[in-house]
């Protein structure tokens, strides 16, 4: 980090308003400096307060270049602030540094990362725009595209030339479900759940190949994949581990069981703005379940598309309730946690457990797809799959929701959540709706949210898809479970 020292003052050359200039952060480009770190600028005197710097100089650096390019992360770091704001507006992401510091990529039109999230040099931040009029995150206000960059330590904008100089590589978004990769840097751990202070599970050497079965955390500054590695199942730190095959776990390509165009019922969305309405219809005039959803609010579509209004409205399940929004305020994201260890059958049925002795599970092809065969013997209750989470230690009030995609014949009625904890008590989500299964088609079940007791610690996950009536044998597949933390 640069000290007091050097604020106010420019590396000749470099960065200087008229040059061009490359970096990782706009994709390694030569792009033009319209305006320098520290130059005369007029309108800037409501920055001086908290920018350490004359009144009438600019606190960042201006970089042309087309609305939509691709910005990547500086360095690595946590993302503390993004969606619509009026500062840096329309959609600014700012990122605290592993340093300390805040660097703020401002006018971005449109983000590819959610609160919280660890990103890293080169991670895709969002698509550059044009700074909007005050009050207003759509309306350009004509000073043209651009990006913004700001370089700040403690209350003092500092020259961003030093972090942003040098090219670099664009690093990929992570693994997906389904992708095999290997340890390319060992030995490497496998714990027990996303974190350095997770239990020791294994140790996995360098070459050792595995499978990602379930979606990507941030912890500790590591990405961390639940893998499968010939049985071996825990969280590894991706940073340790190189793609040996996209998909690779998966024996057969097809389908996906629900499509995927579009928003669809099961999908996680998030608030990208401040103070969303949850009202109790798709309406404007519908009744407001609650006023001022936090920006970055996650929440499970259960709901819609519905017009009305002028508006689009989804149904979700979030933390504070179940409700419509309108979608102009809201965006998808996969970057979320699925709690479950093994969430689909495309490497083995670890973690994937029969919930009685009386059923029986294998794992067969559907459309292309491998899932979870349940078969019941219809002789007790609650016979079906259960899914499981690894071995947790998790504390405070957390929010969970479940999804399952299930496909056959007949009627399953009890399909839920539970959170299990260390004094061998546990937490029930309530029931989803009962729900008839029709034979060659894929239906997507959303359990409602289980909320943890915040006083009592986490040592299990679990997701029901099981059949509660002993009233006959009933066979199905289940596939794509997930118990995701909102």
């Amino acid at each position: 980090m640069e000290g007091e020292g050097d604020i106010g003052v420019s590396e000749e050359g470099l960065g200087e308003t008229g040059t061009y200039f490359s970096s990782v952060v706009w994709g390694n480009s030569s792009r033009l400096v319209t305006q320098a770190y520290n130059e005369y600028a007029p309108g800037y005197y409501s920055y001086a307060a908290d920018v350490c710097m004359a009144y009438d100089h600019h606190p960042g650096i201006d970089i042309g270049m087309p609305n939509g390019t691709p910005i990547y992360a500086a360095t690595g770091g946590t993302v503390i602030q993004m969606g619509c704001s009026q500062y840096f507006r329309p959609r600014p992401v700012h990122v605290r540094t592993d340093s300390g510091e805040v660097h703020i990529y401002g006018h971005l039109q449109s983000n590819s990362v959610v609160l919280n999230q660890r990103v890293e040099r080169g991670t895709l931040l969002g698509h550059s725009g044009e700074q909007t009029v005050s009050g207003s995150c759509s309306t350009p206000d004509g000073t043209g595209p651009h990006l913004h960059f700001e370089r700040r330590s403690g209350t003092c904008a500092i020259n961003p030339v030093s972090v942003l100089s040098g090219t670099g590589t664009p690093v990929p978004s992570g693994f997906a479900v389904g992708d095999k990769i290997q340890v390319f840097d060992g030995p490497l751990n496998v714990r027990s759940q996303p974190s350095t202070s997770g239990a020791l599970v294994a140790e996995l050497a360098t070459g050792t190949q595995m499978c990602v079965t379930g979606s990507p955390q941030s912890a500790n500054g590591y990405t961390w994949y639940q893998i499968n590695a010939n049985g071996v199942v825990g969280w590894v730190a991706g940073n340790f581990c190189s793609l040996v095959a996209a998909g690779g776990c998966k024996t057969s390509t097809g389908p996906t069981p629900i499509p995927s165009s579009g928003w669809v019922i099961g999908d996680v969305l998030y608030t990208n703005n401040i103070g969303v309405r949850l009202r109790a219809s798709a309406s404007a005039s519908g009744a407001i379940l609650h006023d001022g959803l936090p920006n970055g609010t996650r929440g499970v579509m259960v709901g819609g598309p519905v017009s009305a209004d002028g508006y689009t409205w989804y149904q979700w399940d979030t933390r504070y309730g179940r409700g419509w929004s309108a979608s102009t305020w809201m965006a998808e994201t996969t970057a979320y946690t699925n709690r479950l260890a093994n969430p689909t059958a495309d490497s083995s049925l670890s973690s994937i457990l029969a919930n009685q002795t009386s059923t029986t599970l294998s794992r067969v092809s559907v459309n292309g797809n491998y899932a979870v065969k349940v078969a019941n013997a219809g002789s007790t209750s609650t016979e079906g799959a259960r899914y499981e989470s690894a071995a947790l230690s998790l504390t405070g009030a957390r929010y969970i929701s479940g999804v399952v995609d299930v496909y056959g014949a007949g009627t399953l009625d009890y399909v839920r959540v539970r959170i299990s904890y260390t004094d061998g008590t546990s937490t029930w989500g309530s029931v989803a709706p009962a729900t008839t299964l029709s034979s060659g088609a894929w239906k997507r079940i959303v359990m409602p949210v289980a909320v943890a007791a915040s006083t009592k610690t986490i040592n299990k996950i679990y997701v029901y898809a099981v059949k509660n009536t002993p009233a006959g044998a009933m066979t199905y597949q289940v596939d794509n479970a997930k118990a995701i933390e909102l």
